[in-house]
């Protein structure tokens, strides 16, 4: 029997909502230098949400380059960490929230809050206002 259903449902890990064709084509239609993304770190079942910061877009090329987590191709896939442990995702109310919270999850779970970073600190007082895509 599961207690408080409802805290559990609005709990639950933000991810997998997104296909590659939609981040590629969010990419090619919203991505610019200076914009805000999610990147999201994966680890077996352990994820968490950084926001971080387009710094260049080559389409030639097919990636952007973000300030922190480095080189990304069209479809999200970091290309500068081991295979499948970084994704960007197209900045959602719900990702955004769970970036800016420093929230952790664990097999879908939250387990607890990291520090952001000063710069992330930065971006999420950009995001307060704005609206996600």
């Amino acid at each position: 029997m599961r207690r408080n259903s409802k805290a559990s449902e609005n709990a639950t890990d933000p991810c997998g909502r997104q296909q590659a064709g939609q981040i590629d084509a969010w990419i090619l239609d919203h991505a610019a230098p200076g914009g805000i993304v999610v990147v999201m770190q994966s680890q077996r079942s352990l994820r968490e949400y950084f926001l971080d910061e387009i710094v260049s877009l080559n389409l030639g090329r097919c990636r952007l380059v973000l300030s922190r987590h480095g080189r990304f191709d069209l479809a999200g896939r970091g290309m500068d960490a081991p295979r499948h442990a970084l994704t960007l995702h197209m900045p959602t109310a719900d990702l955004l929230a769970a970036a800016a919270s420093g929230q952790t999850w664990f097999g879908g779970r939250p387990v607890f809050k990291r520090q952001l970073t000063l710069q992330e600190t930065h971006l999420a007082g950009l995001v307060a206002g704005a609206k996600p895509a």
